[in-house]
């Protein structure tokens, strides 16, 4: 198949660099400018005779989205031209847009959805003369889609699908400047600029330009300026560092030169900016291009950020004691959440969230934690102590004093039956075994005391590979059509993993049956703990001088197989900012698949059958949702 080029933009700043393709023509005077469309950029595929995406897949378009209007036009020498443009919904309606991805869509799918045309690249002339064709060829295709509505009254309310973009010379800064504040206070997305005699290039084109006379960014706060004059008091500035996108995450600029400050912010903020904006919260900022120094110009602040991913720059930054003072929090907090006092297991559970924004461990300094949002005295001594001896006091008489924690590790015990055992006088697992009161315990907890040391040791990842080839083998005998993935912390490459994720795609649910049972006769799996319709839990032995292991085996459905992978992958981090991505973007996502969203609690929203979105893998949600991909690895 011929991949089509996309020319892609670069951004246009007040007082940039101009580049030695643009001296003659300067932007952006006696430029062209349209607006920017909040859609999915598409264009018309010579061979395939529908629309491709900027990745060249495919999408799937009712026939008359395209062929009602006539719109195919070739050039002299018989090759067709092919429109470049955005498929859209309308302004603030990116939600719409999931319609575009599905592989069997109904005509009504695509009543709302527009295909604005603004080019056409392989046409060997400059952009004046390439929409002057466009505008042609458009007014043509409306014409022919009258027509085709007369005899079509189905569509006798639907306007016609193809839709020139609206081009306006540059005649002055006033007026481009107007232009852009009217998109933008109509919840539009900005401007973009094109040269009026390039050719078009297929790559990121000096050519073309994105404009916003603001712009958004992230930055890290690192200290504060006091406020003088009505601020008197208050605070006056953040002074943060800016992040540097690099892709899936950012990156803290360290240049002390660099560091800047943002106003803005109202009355509210100033009086409390130490609770709600501690030091290194992130929060995104307006401006208006650099200074020669690179410092942002005119920074104002426009909200606090709670999902930016910070990677440290440096391959020699360590956070390994900050991770282990979390560590030492996370079992503090579970040991009062066990005794029923949640108002301490929470401020433990805060001064996690506080410590996960310490980005090396030589920031773990007395002073830089003070500052942070809810470590108090108490906790910024215990963070001391660790970081100092790499243990704690106070947990460890904890863990001395309190056996609840042992027996919530026992597979079916939870906190109540903690409690109820320590009231009986046990202490320890022997007490339980020695004492022959096992009929207090259900046959679940039974086996969670047999092989109590076995389920909480961690299981090497040299084993899991062991595991993986002897399931992916046998589930291959059984249906060699079908898939096997471990997923969890083992498909995040960590060097061990609590306990064994297994995910099985396959077209006969029949297959899943087979293969428990197979497993079953194979020794492989040891106890059964649950046995459900799409869901087994349980125990496996790879080899006998090895420990049980604790397994978990799930059946999914191909059309569902993108989803589950995804969520059962994890992080509980990642899963929770994607999830926060995909309501942003008008979804609801889930281990299933994926849903329109609202806010509002009373809107009826209309799920979206998979078979008919088209996803074979999960980049192609992270590709509809219009998210960076990110590799398992990095989650």
């Amino acid at each position: 198949m011929t991949e089509l080029g996309f020319q892609l933009a670069k951004e246009f700043t007040d007082g940039m660099k101009i580049p030695k393709c643009l001296k003659d023509l300067p932007p952006p005077l006696g430029w062209w400018m349209s607006e920017k469309y909040d859609g999915y950029r598409a264009r018309m595929h010579p061979t395939l005779g529908t629309l491709v995406t900027r990745q060249n897949k495919p999408l799937v378009v009712p026939d008359w989205f395209i062929n009602a209007t006539k719109t195919f036009k070739y050039n002299p020498d018989g090759e067709l031209l092919c429109y470049d443009g955005e498929l859209f919904a309308g302004r603030d309606n990116f939600q719409k847009m999931g319609v575009v991805r599905r592989k069997d869509p109904s005509d009504e799918d695509w009543f709302p959805i527009k295909y604005v045309v603004y080019d056409f690249p392989e046409m060997e002339c400059g952009f004046e003369k390439r929409t002057a064709a466009l505008k042609f060829f458009v007014d043509e295709a409306h014409e022919n889609w009258i027509k085709f509505q007369q005899t079509n009254p189905k569509f006798k309310d639907v306007s016609c699908p193809i839709v020139l973009c609206d081009q306006h010379k540059v005649e002055s800064i006033e007026q481009m400047n107007k232009f852009y504040e009217d998109i933008i206070s109509n919840k539009g997305e900005g401007i973009m600029l094109k040269h009026p005699t390039a050719l078009c290039e297929k790559k990121r084109s000096s050519f073309l330009l994105k404009f916003k006379p603001k712009f958004d960014a992230e930055g890290v706060i690192v200290g504060y300026k006091d406020g003088t004059g009505k601020y008197d008091g208050m605070l006056g500035a953040f002074l943060c560092k800016p992040l540097i996108n690099a892709g899936n995450y950012q990156v803290v600029d360290d240049n002390p030169e660099h560091i800047f400050a943002i106003s803005g912010m109202n009355d509210e903020i100033r009086e409390n900016y130490k609770e709600t904006h501690p030091i290194n919260t992130v929060v995104t900022y307006q401006y208006a291009g650099y200074t020669k120094a690179g410092i942002p110009r005119f920074a104002n602040y426009l909200r606090k950020r709670d999902d930016v991913v910070i990677k440290d720059k440096s391959p020699n930054k360590c956070v390994d004691v900050r991770n282990n003072i979390i560590n030492v929090f996370n079992k503090i907090s579970k040991y009062y959440k066990i005794n029923g006092d949640s108002i301490k297991s929470r401020s433990y559970l805060k001064g996690i969230e506080a410590l996960k924004l310490v980005g090396d461990d030589i920031d773990l300094t007395k002073q830089n934690i003070s500052k942070l949002k809810g470590i108090g005295p108490s906790l910024l001594g215990k963070i001391m102590e660790v970081k100092e001896t790499g243990t704690c006091e106070f947990l460890e008489k904890l863990q001395k004093d309190d056996p609840k924690e042992i027996f919530q590790k026992i597979y079916g015990v939870g906190p109540k039956k903690a409690n109820e055992l320590v009231k009986m006088g046990f202490n320890t697992i022997d007490d339980i075994v020695k004492s022959g009161k096992l009929d207090i315990f259900n046959e679940k907890q039974l086996l969670g005391i047999k092989y109590y040391d076995d389920i909480n040791t961690r299981i090497p990842r040299k084993e899991i590979e062991q595991h993986e080839q002897l399931l992916i083998d046998i589930f291959g005998s059984i249906d060699p059509d079908g898939d096997l993935t471990i997923a969890g912390s083992y498909r995040r490459g960590k060097s061990d993993s609590g306990d064994i994720d297994v995910l099985i795609k396959t077209d006969d649910i029949a297959y899943f049956k087979r293969f428990i049972e197979e497993l079953f006769s194979e020794g492989y799996l040891t106890e059964e703990l649950a046995n459900g319709h799409k869901k087994f839990m349980g125990l496996c032995n790879l080899e006998s001088d090895l420990p049980n292991r604790r397994i978990d085996i799930m059946y999914t459905k191909p059309d569902q197989y993108p989803f589950a992978i995804l969520y059962f992958t994890g992080s509980k981090e990642f899963n929770q900012k994607m999830r926060q991505h995909a309501n942003e973007k008008g979804f609801t996502l889930n281990e299933h698949g994926i849903d329109e969203y609202s806010e509002d609690p009373n809107a009826i929203c209309n799920p979206i059958d998979p078979n008919d979105i088209d996803i074979i893998d999960e980049k192609d949600i992270f590709d509809l949702l219009e998210y960076d991909y990110v590799h398992p690895t990095k989650r």
